[in-house]
């Protein structure tokens, strides 16, 4: 599986031969670590290691030496498994983390900031273009949350909450797959349940563009989304399991693509504000969630280009549990 780079090429069928392994030895995965590798194999790699449950002390020592990489995703997958496992990460000045040990969540530190929301040569609904300040520092998921991690706030319930309709459809259901065809109140409950909530449209956007001012992350180019997004040109008809993408500059993974992410606000038109002032962000109040479409963000895994924007909005009702629906939590910086 190695030596063919079946790892880094088709994760989504790397994860379902493990996961049907009873047992598979570390060390030559550890190999590939030590040696001289394609970037993309080391962070698939990294990758497939991260939740090992075994001692590999081993480990250690090439996490440090791979969190310092000129290769993002690499530098990213790396420092997550220090912080993980309890070692101490050497730090870096894009994000600091925390792993939510009940949930197995990563979290990434989110700084406040001002930044232009929307984009006036998009569609209607991102119109118009507008300054937005998000004042206070939050955490966001690293990642969309996973079936592994879904399965943990499923057993936490006690059949309090039901199963999503895809749970048992191997397209979707692997554990490093996200989680699909949850409700908003779903989401919102896990979201609480692991101390957080739902990300405001702002906020998502904000992390989404992670200091750029173009259509994705990384620039204006299509041509350079498959390295960052699972779309409709590389999907394969279905999820692929998170993080197996380039992470944006603030560590955050499939913020285009793959699925689609509920926000805790309800869905509205833009406001007109005036040249040159600014808009803070707040949560929404009050109890109208049962009456309001919610936000969707980041487009899903069949979507085009142009519809995985990082200013890209659309909404749904907050009782539809949609086959490409996903969300991440986030919590508030205290």
């Amino acid at each position: 599986m190695l030596a063919e780079g079946l790892a880094e090429r088709h994760p989504d069928l790397t994860d379902r031969f493990l996961n049907e392994t009873l047992y598979f030895e570390s060390g030559p995965f550890l190999e590939v670590l030590s040696g001289e590798q394609p970037p993309a194999r080391v962070a698939a790699v990294l990758r497939l290691l991260r939740d090992r449950a075994e001692p590999l002390p081993e480990l250690e020592a090439i996490c440090r030496r791979l969190s310092s990489s000129s290769d993002a995703t690499t530098a990213s997958m790396a420092g997550e498994i220090l912080v993980r496992r309890g070692w101490q990460p050497m730090a870096t000045a894009s994000e600091e983390l925390f792993v939510d040990e009940k949930s197995g969540v990563t979290f990434v530190r989110i700084r406040a900031g001002v930044f232009v929301m929307g984009d006036d040569n998009g569609k209607m609904n991102e119109r118009p273009a507008h300054r937005m300040r998000i004042r206070q520092d939050f955490w966001l998921a690293k990642y969309p949350v996973t079936n592994a991690q879904y399965k943990r706030f499923l057993i936490a319930q006690r059949g309090r909450a039901r199963k999503p309709p895809y749970w048992d459809d191997r397209r979707f259901n692997q554990p490093e797959q996200p989680v699909v065809a949850v409700t908003w109140f779903e989401a919102y409950a896990f979201s609480e349940w692991v101390g957080g909530r739902l990300p405001t449209e702002a906020e998502w956007e904000y992390a989404c563009r992670a200091g750029s001012t173009t259509k994705y992350c990384f620039g204006d180019d299509p041509a350079e989304l498959g390295e960052y997004a699972w779309f409709d040109k590389n999907c394969g008809g279905q999820t692929q399991p998170v993080g197996t993408k380039k992470p944006n500059a603030w560590g955050l993974h499939d913020m285009h693509g793959n699925v689609w992410e509920w926000c805790h606000d309800a869905y509205q038109a833009y406001p007109r504000a005036k040249p040159g002032s600014v808009i803070d962000d707040a949560l929404e109040s009050g109890e109208t969630y049962t009456t309001n479409v919610r936000v969707l963000r980041g487009g899903p895994f069949g979507g085009m280009s142009s519809v995985v924007r990082s200013s890209g909005r659309y909404f749904n009702a907050p009782d539809i549990d949609d086959g490409t629906v996903s969300f991440r939590p986030s919590r508030t910086y205290r």
